[in-house]
């Protein structure tokens, strides 16, 4: 059934179309659809955190190496430095997981909204 719409009523749903393309365009960009559920993504993920795990190892290493010659306080210090970076780093990776169960939620609420307003047209 097509219902007539007036000039106003025209340019709202154009509004209301165009930002929901540029919503849905933004989610693309952050999270897309087609990595949901897909074994190569959460491998992708999996070998970041496994690269990072290795870095904690090897300077987890270095420190204890380090403390054996702890007369060498140049090297703790570094060695201490290098253990504070890398556990940085391994919680922001892990913080940072896209694939994690909040963010995959997160991103299906944000792309409800579009859609919903989409088909209510």
């Amino acid at each position: 059934m097509s219902v007539p719409l007036s000039g106003v009523e025209l340019l709202r749903v154009c509004t209301v179309l165009q930002d929901c393309e540029a919503q849905l365009a933004v989610l693309g960009h952050i999270m897309p659809d087609t990595y949901r559920g897909r074994p190569e993504a959460d491998k992708f993920v999996s070998a970041d955190i496994g690269q990072v795990l290795e870095q904690q190892k090897g300077a987890e290493q270095n420190l204890k190496a380090a403390r054996q010659f702890e007369r060498e306080s140049g090297r703790l210090s570094d060695a201490t430095r290098e253990l504070h970076r890398s556990q940085k780093e391994l919680n922001r990776t892990l913080e940072e997981d896209p694939l994690s169960p909040d963010n995959l939620a997160k991103v299906q609420r944000d792309r409800w909204v579009p859609d919903s307003s989409c088909s209510g047209l």
